[in-house]
């Protein structure tokens, strides 16, 4: 295996790691940008408050294009028209800036002029991705460290497919916790007691008028928290 197929397959399983909880895009930018030669990476996510970039730690840069810029971005403008056109025809490709966006159109760009050209992004590189809107991955260099070429378009074309699975795995997971979260609360709110027990009589959850029911002197059951046993065990009553 070459450093290159070594860094790939680190990469993908950083991404299914991120997308799963179990580990931060931050490192997954940072993977990115050591594949790709890049200086700084992109993964927009929306906010309150304006855009998230997971892969890159929030820094003057990060800050100004959250406040303002990300509205003049003529690739994410791009992004999203290419998403609402042709979805399936655009996700998982990648391209160079120049394909996105015409040079002579960037560089006249406010965008360009005081955004980008302060802060390492003069060339870039793109991929598709997303779920309900466009959520694309971009990669920049400076006019320094010179353009991209077909090479680097391969290599994140590989890594395209896996950054839409992550996404769709870390929606998904949201929403399950975030259905969990409904059905506890509206268990509590329940004027009787309830719980869920599985075969082997151990409760897994218990409501809030349940939970009073078993600490009064004449339950059956006992419930220890989970710093003593990882589940509430039954007994039989005295």
């Amino acid at each position: 295996m070459t450093d290159t197929e070594r860094d790939l397959a680190d990469c993908v399983g950083a991404i299914y790691q991120a997308g799963s909880g179990d580990g931060g895009w931050l490192d997954v930018g940072s993977r990115i940008c050591r594949i790709l030669g890049a200086e700084r990476a992109l993964l927009n996510l929306g906010e309150p408050g304006g855009p998230s970039n997971l892969l890159m730690p929030s820094d003057g840069s990060e800050f100004a294009y959250a406040a303002h810029f990300h509205t003049a971005d003529p690739y994410a403008a791009k992004a999203r028209r290419d998403f609402a056109e042709a979805r399936s025809h655009h996700l998982g490709n990648a391209k160079l800036g120049a394909e996105l966006v015409a040079e002579s159109d960037f560089l006249r760009s406010e965008f360009y002029a005081d955004f980008a050209r302060l802060h390492e992004r003069r060339h870039t590189i793109g991929g598709m991705a997303g779920i309900t809107e466009a959520t694309p991955v971009l990669a920049f260099r400076s006019e320094k460290a010179g353009a991209f070429d077909e090479s680097h378009i391969r290599l994140l074309r590989m890594l395209m497919p896996h950054v839409q699975r992550s996404l769709e795995l870390r929606q998904r997971l949201g929403r399950d916790e975030h259905s969990g979260a409904l059905t506890r609360a509206a268990l509590d709110a329940l004027p009787v007691g309830v719980g869920i027990v599985d075969a082997g009589l151990k409760i897994h959850f218990i409501n809030d008028v349940a939970r009073k029911h078993i600490a009064g002197p004449n339950s059956g059951l006992v419930s220890l928290a989970p710093d003593h046993l990882p589940a509430a065990s039954s007994t039989s009553p005295p």
